[in-house]
Order: structure tokens, then sequence, then C-alpha cells
């Protein structure tokens, strides 16, 4: 164990003393610096964003109450939001965050598709290119960093004759690697500690999200050891430095680049969903046939919510409208519907398929545990579904009752608390298994490899 340590210490004595470790380390902690820079200005622009939301829509909903303790409201100017706050870890990735509306606007006009017709304004350019952010940084960033740490691990000591000199002492081939494998695997684990730690300390991270950060962290660490034990494996095969450098490129354009990329063109190919012209033919093909049929749709509204008649006058521009865009809305579901079922099956692909490539199971882990994955947008579309489902059910009686809203009917209005899903364990366990599996392979060929090497290599 003494000679291990020995060897340890020896490697952090060469990497102090290596130029492309000072350069490589010193760009990484400045894309690190930059990437934390960012995050933190995000979660700032979205927690104000989320914020001037919520203050629009109680003072919203304060003014119409005030307005209404003189002279009683319109059922149909009542009007609120349904905000998406910030992810517990949004300054360690964006993720699908910028992509996807955070507010639902909710009144009861809106219909379950239209409550996010209004998209936040953002650069199309921005859009393409995506934030730069500690996510980013570990996913293409951090893989580069360590190739150049650990791509001549036994490549150096062959080409300049030490290796045979070094395995006259008492330690195997397979030791040796192991050695230098640990010499690099200590220092990355507490540079992936500090981050995460300086990260979660700017951004205020509450408590109630360390397991949460501990996952980011795990995911982070797992990713790192991947590429630490492909550069072991390279470093058992090839015998040249130049030799494993250009291999651990080739694998770092197929696991990062390539795959991903293939895996996302395949999943739109195999399950595409409908696209925005079929969708906007649709509606307007349903709101011409509701506006045709409009007294016989609202004759059989009344007829399907008896209670609703009024004096016996079933009539009037509002009711009729209302009972139209209910009959819209049942048009469109099946086509609304089927664009969900497409989505989930293109997510579902994706993580089946995802074990080909590490760099694909470790964004996803790392944008769910941050809380900028799609299952939590979609966790929300529906909760703002449900609220606005709610606030049909309070006010829309009042339509056919021709009710106006008194002042103290506005405190009785549901409000919108949105509730944070948890993090997946199943897939949070098969990324963590789908990093490990594959490190823990690479190592044991390697040092089976090794183990059958003559001494004399």
């Amino acid at each position: 164990m003494s000679k291990i340590w020995t060897i340890v210490r020896n490697e952090w004595t060469l990497m102090r003393r290596s130029a492309a470790t000072w350069w490589a380390g010193g760009l990484f902690l400045a894309a690190v610096a930059y990437a934390i820079v960012g995050g933190l200005a995000w979660q700032a622009t979205r927690a104000a964003e989320t914020a001037s939301t919520e203050l629009q829509a109680r003072s919203g909903l304060a003014e119409q109450r005030a307005a209404a303790a003189e002279t009683p409201g319109r059922v149909g100017g009542a009007s609120t939001y349904a905000a998406l706050p910030p992810g517990p870890l949004a300054a360690f990735s964006v993720g699908l965050t910028d992509l996807l509306p955070e507010r639902a606007e909710i009144s009861i006009w809106r219909r379950p598709d239209t409550l996010f017709g209004r998209y936040q304004l953002e650069s199309p350019l921005s859009l393409l290119v995506g934030r730069f952010d500690l996510g980013f940084v570990v996913l293409y960033l951090l893989p580069l960093f360590v190739l150049v740490l650990s791509y001549d691990m036994l490549a150096r000591e062959r080409e300049g004759g030490r290796l045979a000199l070094i395995l006259t002492q008492p330690i195997s081939l397979s030791r040796l690697l192991a050695a230098k494998v640990v010499a690099r695997l200590i220092p990355l684990t507490l540079l992936l500690t500090a981050l995460v730690a300086l990260t979660a300390l700017l951004a205020g991270t509450p408590s109630t999200a360390w397991l949460r950060l501990a996952g980011w962290g795990v995911i982070a660490w797992l990713y790192s050891v991947f590429w630490l034990a492909v550069c072991a494996l390279v470093a058992a095969v090839a015998r040249r430095p130049e030799t494993c450098a250009t291999l651990l490129a080739a694998l770092w354009l197929v696991v990062v680049l390539v795959m991903p990329g293939l895996l996302d063109v395949v999943a739109r190919a195999t399950h595409p969903v409908p696209s925005r012209l079929e969708y906007v033919t649709a509606m307007r093909q349903a709101s011409s046939a509701a506006s045709r049929e409009s007294a016989e749709l609202l004759s059989r509204y009344y007829h399907e919510h008896p209670e609703l008649a009024a004096n016996g006058e079933q009539g009037g521009f509002m009711p009729a409208y209302y009972a139209a865009e209910r009959d819209v809305e049942r048009r469109l579901a099946p086509l609304i519907d089927d664009f969900e079922q497409r989505l989930g099956q293109q997510q579902g692909l994706v993580e089946r398929w995802g074990y080909a490539s590490p760099a694909v199971l470790a964004q996803e882990a790392l944008i769910e545990t941050a809380g900028a994955s799609l299952w939590r947008h979609r966790a929300y579309a529906s909760q703002a579904r449900t609220f606005l489902a709610e606030w049909h059910a309070e006010l829309a009686p009042r339509i056919f009752l021709g009710q106006s809203l008194e002042a103290a009917d506005y405190d009785r209005l549901p409000q919108f608390t949105f509730a944070e899903p948890a993090v997946s364990r199943r897939r949070f366990a098969g990324s963590v298994l789908g990093l490990a599996l594959p490190s823990l392979l690479a190592f044991v060929l390697a040092w089976r490899r090794l183990d059958r090497m003559a001494v004399a290599e």
C-alpha cells in the first residue's frame, strides 16, 4: 500500500509540474466560473419573472375585488395566472426551462390548449445555441479536462523507456495503473465537491433541496469516473501517447456529440409529433363547426346541465360562446392527447436507448435533479390544466345563471400553488447504474489486459 501512495504522490508532483495541467485546469476553472455566474443570473431572472407573475396575479384579483365592492363585476373579466417557479437547482442546469413557457393565463375563456399561448420573449439565437451552465461544463468540458490529465497514464513511461525500470519494483502493471487512476480521481472528487458546494452556497440552495444537490453531485462524479475508466482502458490498449489522444478524442466525439444527436433523430423519426399546421387546421375546423352549431350546442349543454337554466331563459351570447368553446375543446382533445402521447414516447425511447451513451444518461439525470426537465414541465402543465378546470367549475355556472361577481366571491376563487414533483427514483437509479457499470467494466478489462502483458512491457 505504501508503494501505491508513493506513486500517487509522484503523479501529483508530475501533474503540478506539467504545463498542460495548468493550461487545462485554468481554462476549465474559467469555464466553470463563467457557467456559475451565468447560472446565478438565470436563476435570478427566473425568480424575478415568477415573482412578477405572482404579484400581477394577486394585484389583478385585488383590483377586481375592489371594483366589485362598488359594482359587481363580470364573470368573464376575472383572470389570474399559474406560474412555474424556477427549479430547486436552477443555477446548476437550465435544461429545457428556456424553451418552455413558465406561466399560464387563467380565465373562464381559456381552453387547455390555449393556456400557454403567450411565451416569454427570448432571443431565437440564444434558444438555438443554449445556455452555458454548470451542467454544460460537466457534460462537455469535464471529459476533456479528464482526458488531458489522463491520456498518457502509461504511454508516457512506455515511450520514455521507464516502464520496465518501474516494474522492476515489487508492483504489478495493473496496480501501477490503479495508482495513477487514484492520483487523478482524488483531486477530481475534491474539485467537483468544491464546485457543487460553492454553487449551492452562492445560489442560496434551500435545505429541502440538499438531497437533489447530492444526487446532482453523484451523477457528475460518476460521469468523471466513467471517463477515467475509458482513459484506463485506452492506456492498457494503446502504446503511444498520440495514439491514446486520438482514440480518446474520437470516443469523446462519439459518446458526447454523435450518439445523443443520433438518438434525438431516431426518437423524432420513430414518434413524430403532429405538425403545427395540422393543429391550426383542426382548431379552425372545430371553431367553424362550433359557430355553425351554436344554437344546437347551447341547447345540448343545457340538456346536460339542467341546473344552469335560469328562469327558463336559455340564450345569450356568453352562454352560447362558452358552450361553443367547450365543444372546440372536446374536438381538439384527441389531437392534444396524441401529441402528449407521442412526446412521452419520444422521452421513453431516449430513456431506453440512452444507455448507449453515458452522456445522455448524465444529461437526463442532471436536468431532472436540477428541476429543469420535460417531466417537471409536464407536471406543471397538468397542474395548470387542473387549476383551469377548478376555475371553470367555480365561474361557469354564473355565466348561465346570469350572476355577477361580488367582492366576497373573489375570496372563494381557487389559488394556484405548484406542487414540486419528486425526482424519479427509477430513472435516477437507472442513470447511476448506466454510468457505474460501464466504468466498472472498463476498469476490469483494462486490469485484465495488463495482468496478461509481459513484465518487460
